[in-house]
This record gives structure tokens, C-alpha cells and sequence, in this order.
């Protein structure tokens, strides 16, 4: 064949692949309707009074409750879920006839370890399933053992209107507990027992203008220490440098040839598959939301050392993967909110972070975990 018929074969091709249609699928996707697939669609919760969109708890046995949905959700949810392709769009509306979340212990502290599916991540529905099921128990705590997720959705909770809040401890260590401002069971002396003999506990102002004599109590068991727990949330902020735009990345980094990252094992079927893909968690969306409107990079998390010691601990026995930086050649980052740590016992380690998707060729599955719960 000569270059000429050779031209006109490609322009011949090129003629059919302009006359396939392309309406209704992802490249012809528009440019708002891309954007809309990142929407917080429950943003206002946090700072807004309770909406109720109908969510219930069933309860399954040994503190286990099924999260049911008894109400049609906004139609910014449904048209979200019907940007997707069917085999998506199945799976997700299977995921939200799964969900279940746990209550455990004197103070019910929430577990929601298996969460919700990663596709609906960022909308802000996991915040409206911690806020109408701490609404359910009346009360409910968290500790400084929470995942990273979680820690996000506490702190909106610290703030949210429709709920009192105790803070114990600092900004490493510490634990919380949130009241339903329209519980009528025993506040006082769940409160009293919850802060025990903390030092530097901290009190919302609505609860202290409600029960007085907790501020007594506090003071003869903190030593002085209780400070205004507004004030407790803005320096825990500070300290972990959140600027209004939400930015995980420190100083570019050059990784060891290999890296671990650690996930939940309910997406390793779709690791498998797809390889890991950076996400924009509920982490993201709710630090992002809470101190302005910009959107967050979807990202990957990983730890630069062979010590199972110095990865992340969720607390909950995760898949591990370990992943070669020299395949994977994506750029990696320094994770800012964790520091450089040298110590005799486990050497130097970083936590890191990076903006790309990194192919399945790059990561091996070293762990398969159980997803149970270690503590």
C-alpha cells in the first residue's frame, strides 16, 4: 500500500469514528455534569439544624444496627448515582442496603468501620448517618484510636447545632462525647463518668449553661485546666496546619523502592481490579467543606518503611499492599499532617502521599486482613 492510499484509509477512519455517537456515555459527558459527580450534596448539615431524610437503625444483635433509608434522599443523590454506568449504579444502590454501624460500650462509642461505598464518598452522607444515629442513641463518644475518616466527621460533630459536646485530652490523645441537645436521659452523670479524672476537658457552652454544676465538677477534677472547647477545636486546628484550602502534601519526596499502603479489605475485589485509585474521602470533603468551598485532590496514602509498626493503624486488621515506586513512577509527596520520626527502636519512617492512580502491575496484596477490629 502507498502513502496516498494509505492517507486516504486513515481519513476514511477517521470519518466513521466522527459519525459514532457518543451521546450518553462519559466522553460526551459535560464539563458541569463531570463536576456535579463531585458535589457535597449534604454540606449544610454540620452548620445547619437536623433535617431528617429518613434514616433509621435496625438493630441486628450485639450492638450491630443496619442503616435503613425510609425516605426518597434529594434528588442531587439520585441524579449523582445515575451519572454512572449500570453496573456501577447497581452496585452502589446493593452498598446502601449493607451499611451497618456499631455502638459498643457504657458511652456507645460509634464504630462504622466498613462505611459507605467509595463512590459516595465526599457527598457528606456519611456525616448525615453519624448524625441522625447519635440522634438514635441520644449520645454517643469516639476516642483518639478513630480512623482518619472518622476523626473528620467528629470534629464537624464538635460543632454541629443540634449537639452538646466533651472533649478530653489533646490533640494526640483524647476522646469525645456528643449529646443530642433533646436527650432527656441522665446528662449529668453520664458526664461525670465519661470525663472521670481527665485533665484538660473541655466543655460546649450550651452544656455547661444547661448543667452549671458540671462546670464544678470539671474545675475540682481538671485542676483548672477546662478552656472553652470552641477555643480546644480552633488550636487543635492550628496545630495541625489546616489552612482554609484543605492540602494533605508537604515538600515533594523520593520514596524507597517500595511503599505500603493499608485499606479496608471490603475493596480489595475492586483493587484487584482497577489497581488503587486516588479518592477524595470523606477526610477531604469534610475538612474542605468545613473551612471553605474548594474542591480537594483525590489522593493515595502510603508509608515508607518495611516496619508493620510504622504504617497507619486504624485499629482494624486491614489489607496491606505494598507498592513499587519504580513501576508505579508517579510523584510522591511528604503527608503534612504526619511528621519525619527517628527513634531508636523503629528507625525513620514517612508517611506520604501522592495524586495518581497507580496501576495494578505496581501493588501486591502482602496482607490479607479480616477487617475485625483490634483493640
Amino acid at each position: 500500500m502507498n502513502l496516498q492510499e494509505q492517507i486516504s484509509r486513515m481519513k476514511s477512519m477517521i470519518k466513521k469514528i466522527n459519525e459514532i455517537d457518543l451521546s450518553n456515555t462519559y466522553i460526551n459527558t459535560p464539563k458541569e455534569k463531570i463536576k456535579n459527580l463531585k458535589t457535597n450534596i449534604f454540606s449544610k448539615s454540620p452548620t445547619s439544624e437536623f433535617m431528617d431524610y429518613g434514616i433509621s437503625f435496625l438493630d441486628t444483635g450485639k450492638g450491630m444496627y443496619q442503616v435503613l433509608f425510609m425516605n426518597r434522599m434529594p434528588d442531587e443523590f439520585y441524579n449523582f448515582i445515575q451519572q454512572y454506568d449500570e453496573e456501577i449504579q447497581d452496585e452502589i444502590n446493593n452498598s446502601l442496603n449493607r451499611i451497618y454501624i456499631e455502638s459498643s460500650g457504657e458511652f456507645n462509642r460509634i464504630h462504622f468501620r466498613e462505611g459507605i461505598h467509595p463512590h459516595l464518598k465526599g457527598l457528606g452522607l456519611g456525616y448525615i448517618i453519624y448524625e441522625a444515629f447519635i440522634k438514635f442513641l441520644g449520645f454517643a463518644s469516639s476516642t483518639e484510636s478513630a480512623s482518619t475518616d472518622s476523626r473528620s466527621v467528629w470534629k464537624k460533630l464538635l460543632n454541629d447545632p443540634d449537639f452538646h459536646g466533651i472533649f478530653c485530652g489533646d490533640e494526640k490523645e483524647g476522646k469525645v462525647l456528643i449529646f443530642d441537645k433533646n436527650y432527656k436521659g441522665d446528662v449529668l452523670n453520664i458526664s461525670k463518668n465519661f470525663i472521670g479524672h481527665m485533665r484538660n476537658v473541655n466543655i460546649d457552652d450550651s452544656l455547661l449553661n444547661d448543667y452549671p454544676e458540671l462546670s464544678k465538677y470539671i474545675n475540682n477534677n481538671s485542676n483548672g485546666e477546662e478552656t472553652n472547647l470552641q477555643e480546644q477545636i480552633h488550636r487543635i486546628q492550628s496545630m495541625m496546619g489546616l489552612s482554609e484550602l484543605y492540602d494533605p502534601s508537604g515538600k515533594s519526596y523520593e520514596p524507597s523502592k517500595f511503599v505500603y499502603h493499608k485499606s479496608n479489605p471490603i475493596w480489595r475485589e475492586n483493587i484487584l481490579k482497577t489497581g488503587l485509585l486516588a479518592n477524595v474521602g470523606e477526610c477531604y470533603k469534610d475538612y474542605s467543606s468545613y473551612f471553605s468551598n474548594e474542591e480537594c485532590r483525590p489522593a493515595i496514602f502510603a508509608t515508607d518503611s518495611k516496619n508493620e509498626k510504622e504504617w497507619f493503624d486504624s485499629t482494624y486488621d486491614d489489607d496491606v499492599w505494598r507498592i513499587n515506586t519504580k513501576i508505579a513512577n508517579v510523584k510522591w509527596f511528604k503527608d503534612k499532617h504526619f511528621k519525619k520520626m527517628r527513634d531508636p527502636d523503629f528507625g525513620k519512617y514517612s508517611h506520604i502521599v501522592t495524586f495518581e492512580d497507580i496501576h495494578i502491575d505496581a501493588i501486591k496484596l502482602i496482607h490479607k486482613g479480616t477487617g475485625s477490629d483490634l483493640i
